[in-house]
């Protein structure tokens, strides 16, 4: 639907709210690309999968981020990224190694599942 939205406009015409009013097309063309497969994997995820990613997730931080001295729970973990991510210089590089964990941990974890959806993809379905 976004895709559809063309020449929006803030308007300077009065309402009679505190809202300013916007104006826009929406192009409404049959040879628009809607309906148009996800190319992401989409998982299924069961508990002990999940069970199995957090302990793993948890496992994987700790080397990254040099936390390997002692077992640590999940509010010890969190402490030290923050702490780690206020000392960090550069803000971006540190979510960049942490986001490279989760994907790496999650593949580990899991194997992408076949990504072709047959018939209409329904994104917001759970």
């Amino acid at each position: 639907m976004p895709a559809d939205v063309k020449n929006w406009d803030i308007s300077e015409e009065e309402s009679a709210s505190d809202h300013n009013i916007i104006k826009f097309s929406i192009n409404l063309d049959k040879n628009t690309t809607r309906g148009k497969h996800l190319t992401e994997p989409r998982y299924r995820i069961k508990e002990h999968k999940l069970t199995k990613f957090s302990e793993k997730l948890k496992s994987n931080i700790n080397k990254t981020f040099q936390m390997e001295d002692k077992e640590r729970n999940t509010s010890e973990i969190d402490e030290d990224l923050s702490r780690q991510a206020k000392e960090d210089t550069d803000i971006g590089q540190f979510t960049i190694k942490l986001e490279g964990v989760i994907q790496t941990t999650w593949s580990e974890i899991c194997k992408p599942p076949n990504t072709e959806v047959k018939g209409k993809a329904v994104p917001w379905w759970t």
